[in-house]
């Protein structure tokens, strides 16, 4: 199936597609990282991956930050601090949840129906 094709299908599936450096992007919403499906020719397979090295780094920081503020007694901003990381961590869940979503979806194009008609 060409990429084309599939980002129209995908978003005639209700899914929100674009096409980007020859890949389809998936956006589900403000809360999940963009998703890419790319095709990859060496196994004749579409890849579902997505970029959480980010999301991981940034919460990463903001717990050292949240326990130097705590460590100087600034608890409010270490509640901010600790909410950053809350919301890193949501999101890098939810976008798995999407993922899992989006692979099924392709699976389901890519069975084909049978007739379920007797002889």
């Amino acid at each position: 199936m060409q990429l084309d094709a599939l980002s129209e299908l995908l978003n005639h599936n209700g899914f929100n597609t674009t096409m980007k450096d020859g890949n389809v992007r998936v956006h589900s919403g403000w809360a999940v990282l963009p998703i890419t499906i790319k095709h990859d020719i060496a196994k004749d397979t579409l890849a579902v991956t997505y970029n959480q090295t980010g999301q991981l780094l940034c919460a990463i920081a903001f717990v050292i930050q949240c326990f130097m503020f705590l460590g100087a007694g600034a608890f409010f901003s270490a509640g901010l601090a600790g909410s950053v990381v809350f919301l890193c961590a949501m999101n890098v869940i939810l976008t798995d949840s999407a993922a899992k979503e989006i692979r099924q979806h392709l699976r389901q194009i890519a069975i084909p129906r049978e007739d379920t008609q007797s002889i």
